[in-house]
């Protein structure tokens, strides 16, 4: 039913026809377009997303502001922050149909070496899935060509890895990993993945020096 103000073809038209076209004036001009009526985003896909993104969104607040930090630190100079990368990961996890926890609470602490002279051992705790395997990736270097390949880019990636160890989680969720044997002049980087599952970490940097 058609709901015009004024004649249709006269220059003061408007509203709109009926609900196929609309007749407005802006700047002194008559205008006229398509009208399309907006369901107030409560379709199946705009629930879905929104659910998502509040799941997504209530796992970042686990992270603690180390964890945070470290996320913040895989993405400098890159046009994406920390919290971005977390829940484009996130998301892409939950879309996938995946039910996850992202390891958080990263705590790491640094000692001489048991067993190598003046070297360091890397002392790492850890909160995830209860009673999980996780992959330890840890390499050498700034870890900033890792997010970069994460993210989409053609960095160094992987090629820098020195190893892959696993770590386990109790039915806590608590869990861990040490490393020995290192330079404690060098720069080094690692991340943790679930094995089989979502559970991811940020890359956590050592740095040289700073032991």
């Amino acid at each position: 039913m058609a709901e015009v103000k004024a004649p249709l073809m006269s220059m003061a038209a408007s509203g709109k026809l009926n609900d196929e076209v609309v007749f407005f004036q802006r700047n002194g001009r008559q205008l006229v377009r398509s009208y399309v009526k907006h369901d107030g985003g409560n379709s199946e896909a705009v629930k879905k997303s929104r659910n998502i993104f509040r799941e997504a969104a209530g796992l970042s607040r686990l992270l603690t502001e180390a964890d945070r930090e470290a996320y913040n630190q895989m993405t400098a100079g890159l046009a994406i922050n920390g919290h971005n990368l977390f829940m484009k990961k996130a998301m892409k996890a939950l879309y996938g149909g995946q039910e996850f926890l992202p390891v958080y609470g990263v705590d790491i602490h640094t000692c001489d070496s048991l067993r190598v002279e003046g070297g360091r051992l890397l002392d790492v705790g850890f909160y995830g899935e209860s009673s999980a395997t996780y992959n330890v990736i840890f390499g050498g270097g700034h870890y900033s060509c890792y997010a970069d390949r994460e993210i989409g880019g053609v960095g160094g990636g992987y090629n820098r890895i020195l190893m892959l160890e696993k770590a386990f989680t109790l039915d806590t969720g608590a869990g861990g990993f040490m490393i020995d044997g290192l330079d404690k002049e060098a720069w080094y980087w690692f991340m943790l993945e679930e094995d089989g599952g979502c559970g991811f970490s940020a890359a956590y940097q050592i740095e040289g020096g700073k032991w």
